[in-house]
């Protein structure tokens, strides 16, 4: 079999040039085989002919057949890697798109939590010196773990009293 397209298509441009030739041939003895009373003779050339024009014509049909082969193992190359990629990207473009919908969620919550009368910052890191030493924003650390940790947001609020008093806004 052909390695690749461009050898493929060379095969199949012989291929059709001797199919020419064949038929011109076949047009050439069919036009002049009654002048000379050569009969026979031109019977023989004409049905060598035909079978050299049947051979060509198969050789043509097994070039088509590879080049399709070799057009479809690209195409499937091209879109396993285009697939690939693409695949890649969207499912990038979708956790990137996750995580700023999250990121923004946690900024939002971290706003609310700032603005609220119920958090005080400064008092929320004297009574926690670990989130102190940490560095993190003391609304930050509430949201993601001192209130699952049962940390006072503040001396006005005490989150698990009000989750006893109200037991449906437990998540």
């Amino acid at each position: 079999m052909v390695n690749n397209i461009s050898d493929i298509e060379e095969d199949r441009s012989v291929v059709l040039r001797q199919l020419y030739r064949v038929q011109e041939e076949l047009e050439y003895v069919y036009l002049h085989g009654g002048l000379g009373g050569k009969g026979e003779e031109l019977d023989i050339k004409i049905s060598k002919l035909k079978e050299e024009k049947q051979k060509v014509l198969i050789q043509l049909r097994y070039v088509n057949y590879c080049l399709a082969l070799q057009e479809k193992e690209i195409k499937k190359s091209r879109d396993s890697v285009f697939g690939k990629l693409s695949n890649i990207i969207f499912s990038l473009n979708k956790k990137s798109k996750k995580r700023q919908s999250a990121k923004n969620k946690v900024e939002e919550d971290i706003k609310l939590i700032l603005l609220s009368n119920y958090f005080d910052d400064e008092w929320y890191l004297e009574q926690y010196p670990d989130v102190k030493a940490s560095g993190i924003n003391p609304a930050e650390h509430y949201l993601q773990h001192g209130s699952k940790e049962g940390r006072k947001p503040s001396q006005l609020f005490d989150g698990e009293w009000y989750l006893e008093a109200y037991p449906d806004e437990r998540g």
